[in-house]
């Protein structure tokens, strides 16, 4: 069952992330994936098409927005929720679970705050809050 979600991942080089990145997601998750390089030199693009995603291209200028702002001032997602994961994160089955139930269940919420904890070799180094609109 796909949620009415767009997932968003920036990347650079990110051939050695990406693909467990995308098998976290799944085939069956997010109605649409994009990716939005920004100059990659390795097989990061050849990676995401292989896997049917879609690939937009960005050149930052080196001022405002980066890639993250840039998409979302310049294309109209197709879907109602929209959220930003990087090439070095990866959806747990319990996040999409939670994820799955709140998108169905709230039609007439407008963002959530999502609360993670970030790991480097087996240690939590970092807890995050963020937002999903």
């Amino acid at each position: 069952m796909f949620l009415d979600l767009t997932i968003a991942i920036p990347v650079r080089n990110e051939e050695q992330n990406l693909p467990k990145c995308l098998a976290a997601i799944g085939s069956d998750f997010a109605r649409h994936i994009v990716i939005i390089d920004s100059g990659s030199t390795d097989q990061t693009i050849a990676i995401a098409k292989a896997s049917g995603v879609e690939v937009i291209n960005f050149v930052w200028n080196g001022k405002f927005p980066k890639k993250r702002n840039w998409f979302l001032r310049n294309y109209t997602p197709t879907t109602k929720w929209v959220m930003f994961l990087d090439a070095d994160e990866f959806l747990t089955a319990e996040f999409k679970v939670e994820l799955q139930e709140s998108l169905q269940r709230n039609n007439d919420i407008v963002g959530y705050w999502l609360r993670y904890s970030i790991y480097f070799l087996g240690k939590e180094i970092k807890e995050v809050i963020f937002c999903i609109s």
